[in-house]
């Protein structure tokens, strides 16, 4: 038997609104009706992305600097002074690329995600899958991708590219809780 999982943009919920119509003497009638609409699915803000993206950055980059560190450290700094320089930027890209990959396909949120209480999601309200979080940690790299995260609906490229989702721990178990998953459906990190 195939069970059939709904999406979080498939939500439907009802609501009830105020509607007005002239009676058949003229006179002004308000009455509620119910409403069915799909949920929108409510995203972190843009200043909290924006806030991911320095903390983020300020992490990996000390990081980096470790790393950079430690290599000039334990290698002959004669020839590194020739050879890093060339290889710095193609390090960071790689580095910057596993960097988002391994924290979020390891705990759904990288530190400054820890910090806000956001986490990502996929389509299902679950731990996206390792294609998706590569997908997702591949296209950061694309130049000014950061300010995607400004448009309308809350998404950036990477999560649009993806089909993946950033909210809060708040949205995280109200879809959680319409969609009807248990907290045993929950991954590690609750």
């Amino acid at each position: 038997m195939t069970v059939i999982r709904k999406k979080i943009t498939e939500i439907r919920i009802t609501k009830m609104r105020t509607v007005h119509y002239r009676d058949d003497d003229g006179d002004l009638i308000r009455d509620a009706e119910e409403v069915e609409f799909t949920r929108p699915v409510n995203t972190a803000s843009g200043s909290k992305r924006m806030l991911h993206y320095f903390v983020d950055s300020v992490v990996f980059s000390f990081g980096i600097v470790l790393l950079q560190t430690t290599v000039i450290f334990f290698s002959d700094a004669l020839e590194n002074i020739i050879i890093i320089p060339f290889f710095v930027p193609i390090i960071n890209l790689i580095c910057y690329t596993f960097f988002y990959f391994i924290f979020e396909n390891s705990f759904q949120r990288t530190p400054a995600k820890f910090l806000t209480g956001c986490r990502v999601i996929n389509a299902y309200c679950e731990k996206p899958d390792a294609k998706s979080i590569l997908s997702r940690s591949l296209i950061r790299i694309v130049p000014f991708e950061a300010l995607s995260c400004f448009s309308s609906s809350g998404r950036g490229w990477h999560d649009k590219w993806s089909d993946t989702w950033v909210v809060d721990a708040k949205e995280y178990e109200e879809l959680r809780r319409l969609l009807g998953m248990s907290s045993e459906d929950s991954s590690i990190l609750e």
